[in-house]
């Protein structure tokens, strides 16, 4: 593309990040196989970029600066290029990821040119692990890139940006080839792995241990007994503590793992979380509410010096880790949520002195009535989903009209579908949560718990339920943490993310 600045000529910078002391004009360049895109998520990945391309025509060599937050897509025709281009700019063209609005473009680039593709192929893999969530160790990754040939060595390490990193060595160079093929930009549910060609010839491993193996010689001695991770030390039987940027918004191929490979749970033993990026009216409340969709939050902590951070204290490690697969870049209040396993093992309560200020940011949520999962063999996990746009809607008094469901929720977003479920006619899709926080798991408060032989003279007013549909994902997040156990008449309704779509 061509870029005109009206400003200070000498400061483009300056004028390209201040919009409204300097205008920007984005000249189209000429038609091209090449699209230049910007507006990407810092941690974007080539395949992500392909994916969204895919529909227009074949790709030939794809590019993402992730530094600066663009990339180039290059067709095999220039036919493929147009569609991209003027579909992105139609009304019908969805966002990135859900709610990224990227920029298509002609570039006046021919082609895309860059070094990655010549690299030699060879028989040691370099791997960088980004999007770490679980202790990352040699036996898991062993599990993971053998399953493409022999693996003979195997040594891992943190690199100079503190980033994790492997070099896995196999027997063949077509292994080698073939796992990289296989594995590079994917997205595990704990894991994203960057693997390019390492031009060793030969790892020297000395030791076998957490840090290093040599496959072929079990009889190497362990070495030492403590290593670094992250600046400190631990014990060489224990796995590294998890560290790195959140993994991909509900992104979860399991085809990557062999059947019947046991996968770590993303929070290790930790039962807090922290999350970053909050827009400055998120509450404790709504937190609890979000987070409690997916667990029952004990306690929720908004650093008193940094508004934009939080820690969400859960009951088991289990509940901590579906909140962080579910819930990294979930949109709230416009801001894209990241959220990792945090280093605390649990939230401290406000001292007695505290400031108000401090004390309202920190809110303790043991035993509250709207826990979802507080009734042993409770089901609800079983429903849970990534937050859509679609909203579950339980425990509606049988007075509640539809437009006034429509009108409630319409405070928060646009309502686009609606639909009713009558319990005795025919059953709600399930969804998590639904009912809880009024009634035990078998109580008539959801509508389906009363026994069939009950009379309707002896069992209480059976509760309908909803499915509601809002124009995007930020519309729905936001009315289920403003509406979730809203009075309505004489009972609470209760709202969770729905997996139905509604059409």
């Amino acid at each position: 593309y061509q870029r005109r600045v009206h400003g200070d000529p000498h400061r483009p910078s300056m004028a390209m990040s201040k919009r409204s002391a300097a205008r920007t004009d984005y000249v189209a360049a000429p038609p091209s196989r090449v699209v230049h895109v910007r507006g990407l998520p810092a941690d974007c990945l080539e395949h992500e970029l392909a994916q969204a391309a895919a529909p227009f025509g074949q790709l030939t060599n794809i590019l993402v600066m992730r530094g600066k937050n663009q990339g180039f897509l290059e067709f095999a025709s220039l036919e493929s290029a147009r569609q991209l281009v003027e579909f992105s700019n139609s009304p019908q063209a969805p966002p990135f990821r859900g709610f990224y609005h990227v920029y298509y473009q002609y570039s006046n680039r021919n082609e895309i040119t860059s070094n990655r593709s010549s690299q030699a192929p060879n028989h040691i893999l370099l791997v960088s692990v980004l999007n770490v969530c679980v202790p990352i160790t040699i036996d898991l990754m062993l599990q993971i890139f053998g399953r493409y040939g022999t693996v003979t060595k195997i040594i891992l390490f943190i690199g100079k940006s503190g980033t994790t990193q492997c070099l896995i060595q196999y027997a063949e160079t077509v292994a080698a080839q073939v796992a990289k093929q296989q594995l590079e930009g994917q997205n595990l549910s704990y894991c994203t792995f960057r693997i390019q060609f390492s031009t060793l010839t030969d790892l020297n491993v000395k030791f076998n241990n957490e840090r290093s193996r040599d496959l072929m010689q079990p009889f190497l001695p362990s070495g030492p007994s403590q290593f670094v991770v992250d600046g400190s030390e631990q014990p060489a039987h224990h796995s590294p503590a998890p560290f790195g940027v959140p993994l991909q918004y509900g992104v979860h191929p399991q085809s990557l793992v062999r059947p019947g490979m046991s996968l770590p749970s993303v929070a290790g033993d930790r039962t807090v979380i922290i999350i970053s990026n909050l827009s400055s009216e998120v509450t404790p409340d709504h937190l609890f509410t979000l987070c409690g969709v997916y667990g029952d939050v004990l306690r929720v902590k908004i650093m008193y010096n940094r508004k934009d951070l939080a820690l969400v204290q859960f009951t088991t490690p289990d509940q901590a880790s579906r909140a962080i697969r579910h819930l990294n870049h979930c949109p709230l209040f416009g801001q894209p949520l990241s959220v990792n396993i945090s280093s605390f093992s649990y939230i401290r309560g406000p001292s007695q002195d505290a400031q108000n200020s401090a004390s309202d940011l920190t809110r303790d949520y043991t035993g509250s009535p709207l826990h979802r999962f507080k009734y042993p063999g409770s089901k609800n996990h079983k429903h849970v989903c990534n937050p859509s746009n679609v909203l579950h809607i339980s425990n509606i008094p049988d007075s509640i009209t539809d437009s006034t469901l429509t009108s409630l929720f319409g405070r928060y977003g646009t309502v686009t579908h609606f639909k009713f479920f009558e319990p005795k006619n025919q059953e709600a899709p399930p969804a998590a949560g639904a009912g809880t926080g009024a009634a035990a798991p078998g109580s008539s408060a959801t509508g389906g718990g009363a026994p069939a032989s009950s009379s309707s003279s002896s069992s209480p007013p059976r509760r309908k339920m909803a499915l509601l549909q809002l124009g995007d994902i930020d519309e729905a997040v936001r009315a289920l943490v403003f509406l979730h156990n809203h009075r309505l008449d004489d009972s609470n309704i209760k709202v969770s993310f729905s997996k139905v779509a509604l059409t």
